[in-house]
C-alpha cells in the first residue's frame, strides 16, 4: 500500500478509535498509532519532502518532514503530562514515550500502574483495525507488512475440539496466501467454513479444502515457489494432482515430509493447536479416510 494510501487508512482507524475513548485515552491512542506509522512504513529512497499536518480533536498538531524528521507532541490531563518525541537515522525510525506521573487511567476510569497494559490493549485495536482494512482494500496484493493469522474450528463428529491457528507466509508466496485467506473469510460468496477434513493419514498429513474454486480466474493456478520446505510437523502446504494444479485444497504435515519438496508450495504453518491436528490426526486410516467427520465449523482472520 502507498504511503498516502496507508496514512488514510490509518487515519481512519483512528477516528473511529478516539470516539470510543475519553479524553484520558486519546493521546495514548494517539501515540500508539503514532508509533505504528513511523516504525512499520517504508522510508523508501525518494529524496523529496513529504509534509503532514492535522489538528485533531485532542488538539494535538503533528509536522512531519521527511529526511529532517522533527515531531514532538505534548498533552496534559489530570495533572499528568505525557511528551512523544520522534527521531530517525537514516531510515530508521524511532519512538519514545515519557509520562510524567506513574498512574494513568485506564478505559474503564481505573487507575492503571502499568503503562504497558494501555499501550498493549490499544495496540491490539490498531492492529486488527488495519488488518480489515488491508483485507478491504488491499485483496489483490497480499500485503506486505500486516499479515494477519487465520484459523479453523473444528469438530469431530458434531463435537468440538478445538481451534487451529496458522501463521500464513506472505512475503513468500503472496498468491497462495491470498488465496487461502479469502477462502478462509469466505469474502468471495465461498470458502471453508462446512469443508471437511477428507485425507486422514496417521504419521503423514490431515487434508482438507476439497470445495472446488479459489480466487483466480484460471481452473488451476501455478506452483508459485519452492522456497519453503516441509521441515517439521504443522507445516501447511497446497495438495495438487501434479505440477500447477493447485486449486483449494491445503494439507497440514503431521511429521516432516522432505519427499514433498519442490512437488507442493509450502505457505504457512501452525503457530497453534497443533494437539488439534494431531486429534484429526488420531481418526485418520492407511487408506486415507478418515473414521469421524472431521469439519471445519468456522474459519477466519484472527482480529
Amino acid at each position: 500500500m502507498s504511503r498516502p494510501r496507508f496514512l488514510s487508512c490509518l487515519l481512519g482507524v483512528y477516528e473511529n478509535l478516539i470516539s470510543h475513548h475519553d479524553d484520558k485515552m486519546i493521546i495514548l491512542v494517539h501515540w500508539c498509532f503514532l508509533n505504528k506509522y513511523f516504525c512499520v512504513i517504508e522510508d523508501g529512497k525518494e529524496k523529496d519532502i513529504f509534509t503532514f499536518k492535522r489538528d485533531d480533536p485532542s488538539g494535538i498538531v503533528i509536522d512531519y518532514k521527511k529526511d529532517d524528521l522533527f515531531i514532538t507532541t505534548k498533552h496534559s490531563f489530570s495533572g499528568a503530562q505525557y511528551t512523544v518525541e520522534l527521531s530517525t537515522t537514516g531510515s530508521q525510525f524511532h519512538a519514545s514515550f515519557s509520562i510524567k506521573k506513574t498512574k494513568v487511567v485506564n478505559e474503564n476510569g481505573q487507575f492503571a500502574d502499568n503503562i504497558n497494559y494501555l499501550i498493549a490493549n490499544i495496540n491490539s485495536k490498531i492492529d486488527g483495525a488495519l488488518t480489515r482494512l488491508k483485507v478491504q482494500n488491499n485483496g489483490r496484493n497480499p500485503a506486505k507488512k500486516f499479515d494477519p493469522n487465520v484459523y479453523f474450528e473444528i469438530s469431530a463428529n458434531n463435537i468440538p475440539i478445538g481451534r487451529i491457528i496458522f501463521k500464513l507466509f506472505d512475503a513468500v508466496v503472496p498468491k497462495t496466501t491470498a488465496n487461502f485467506r479469502a477462502l478462509c473469510t469466505g469474502e468471495k460468496g465461498f470458502g471453508y467454513k462446512g469443508c471437511r477434513f477428507h485425507r486422514v493419514i496417521p504419521q503423514f498429513m490431515v487434508q482438507g479444502g476439497d470445495i472446488t474454486n479459489h480466487i483466480y480466474p484460471e481452473f488451476y493456478f501455478a506452483d508459485e515457489n519452492f522456497k519453503l520446505q516441509h521441515t517439521k510437523p504443522g507445516v501447511l502446504s497446497m495438495a495438487n494432482c501434479g505440477p500447477n494444479t493447485n486449486r483449494s485444497q491445503f494439507f497440514i504435515t503431521a511429521v516432516p515430509t522432505p519427499w514433498l519438496d519442490g512437488k507442493s508450495v509450502v505457505f504457512g504453518e501452525v503457530v497453534q493447536g497443533m494437539d488439534v491436528v494431531q486429534r484429526i490426526e488420531s481418526y485418520g486410516t492407511n487408506s486415507g479416510t478418515p473414521n469421524a467427520d472431521v469439519v471445519i465449523t468456522t474459519c477466519g482472520i484472527i482480529q
